[in-house]
């Protein structure tokens, strides 16, 4: 009796020992976006050529440092409130560097819109981006037009890990963004892992690697296709789609 009640409990133990052995391990908590000062700790020079660069800048806050437009023309003005455009509106950001920049104004439901003449920075001077027609409200090119509307048709690659934000039964936005222009992560992904892995040099040497477009590692496919998305005149549907970052298996 004794020997078999050693034989079950020897039995027994064999099997939990192999089904710990067996099962899977657990996944690692999603990454997240850390922005990209996060990243100028290790990477000081990237870093320094990314604020210099027109990612970095590809929309900002409408102030004296980020407006190129001479904005004491007739149609716009300047006061103690920020930047107008006459029977438009607050300008709230700047939308580009060069050749022309555009500027943002608010609009109601959480929309912001891209005015159509932009400021032309070489020839100094504003630019009529459709002369010769007349835009009539409810015009889609007309500035409060939905292919002007910036939450649909600009945001997903001027600024990174954008979160529209639409509520179609309000049909109004309440948009989202990990960082206000192109930083980092809008082409290498979440960065969080990556910190986490410099930080304590812990976890597998592969965590380091997990961001795309890591130097040396990438294919020319990769690469154009981690550029493509955005400059093709795209719409994403889905917050989870991502550009191809690998090539596919020959």
């Amino acid at each position: 009796m004794r020997r078999a009640l050693a034989l079950a409990a020897a039995t027994a133990a064999l099997a939990c020992r192999e089904a710990r052995q067996a099962a899977p391990p657990t996944a690692p908590a999603p990454a997240a976006f850390v922005g990209s000062e996060a990243c100028a700790g290790c990477h000081a020079a990237d870093a320094a050529a990314w604020r210099a660069s027109q990612h970095a800048r590809a929309i900002q806050v409408a102030d004296p440092n980020t407006v190129l437009a001479d904005f004491r023309q007739p149609g716009f003005s300047i006061s103690d409130d920020g930047y107008r455009i006459s029977e438009v509106g607050k300008v709230k950001y700047t939308f580009g560097v060069e050749p022309l920049q555009q500027y943002l104004v608010e609009a109601p439901g959480g929309r912001l819109q891209a005015y159509t003449h932009a400021w032309d920075t070489n020839a100094k001077r504003w630019f009529d981006l459709y002369p010769g027609e007349t835009l009539a409200p409810g015009d889609e090119l007309h500035w409060s037009g939905r292919q002007q509307n910036w939450n649909y048709m600009c945001a997903d690659c001027h600024s990174t890990d954008v979160r529209k934000g639409y509520d179609p039964a309000s049909r109004s936005y309440d948009t989202r963004f990990a960082e206000l222009a192109v930083g980092c992560e809008a082409c290498h992904g979440p960065g969080s892992a990556h910190v986490e892995w410099a930080r304590t040099k812990s976890g597998p040497r592969g965590r380091a690697g997990d961001l795309t477009g890591r130097r040396g590692g990438r294919s020319i496919r990769a690469a154009a296709t981690a550029c493509a998305a955005a400059r093709a005149r795209t719409t994403r549907r889905s917050r989870r789609a991502r550009p191809v970052t690998r090539a596919a298996p020959s």
